[in-house]
């Protein structure tokens, strides 16, 4: 019986520390800041396909996560960033790109030295592409991070970030499936131990 026990402790820890969940573009707990808005640099702003015709931009944010997604255009001196807290062992970020997008950025975890990140569409690319990995960094220390990106080319969209970790309780983000169905699992097998002993 104590093996059976040990197993299904070894399975729930297993799945809490392989749970993933999602921030959205339009999430609350993410800061977007620029000085943006004079001459050519926009500030951020939540993005629309049907407004973006003078921009040459043909991504739908329909297809985005959650349906929307967040753009700008700027100089780097115009100081575009975004900064998203999170709590766990790693973080991806995803952008939509159209043909020939290149993003230039500059990203920095929790305060430390910034290095370069680019996204590109392939150049044999016929159509934009969605979930794209701007940035992704794993094996962290479990505990609570800040993500900052800085735009240091032209124009950024962003999409969703997703977290290897817990999900705050005050998060506006969706529970992904994969997060749901760990968090089903441990359940389960909770109320098999409770149910056996």
């Amino acid at each position: 019986m104590w093996l059976f026990h040990t197993l299904l402790c070894v399975l729930g820890c297993a799945a809490f520390a392989n749970a993933i969940y999602y921030i959205d573009d339009q999430d609350s707990s993410i800061t977007y800041n620029s000085s943006a808005g004079v001459g050519y640099g926009e500030k951020w702003h939540k993005y629309s396909h049907e407004k973006s015709n003078s921009l040459a931009v043909s991504v739908d944010e329909s297809i985005c996560f959650g349906g929307t997604a967040t753009y700008t255009t700027c100089y780097t001196s115009d100081h575009c960033t975004l900064t998203i807290p999170f709590n766990g062992t790693g973080i991806t970020l995803f952008v939509p790109q159209d043909v020939g997008d290149i993003y230039n950025t500059s990203i920095s975890l929790d305060g430390g030295p910034p290095s370069v990140h680019f996204a590109y569409t392939p150049p044999n690319a016929t159509a934009e592409a969605y979930n794209v990995t701007l940035y992704d960094i794993q094996n962290l220390e479990w505990t609570t991070h800040s993500l900052q990106v800085e735009l240091i080319g032209m124009r950024l969209i962003f999409d969703f970030a997703a977290v290897t970790g817990d999900q705050p309780t005050s998060s506006s983000a969706a529970v992904p499936r994969a997060a749901a169905s760990l968090s089903s699992m441990t359940l389960a097998l909770t109320a098999a131990a409770f149910y056996l002993s």
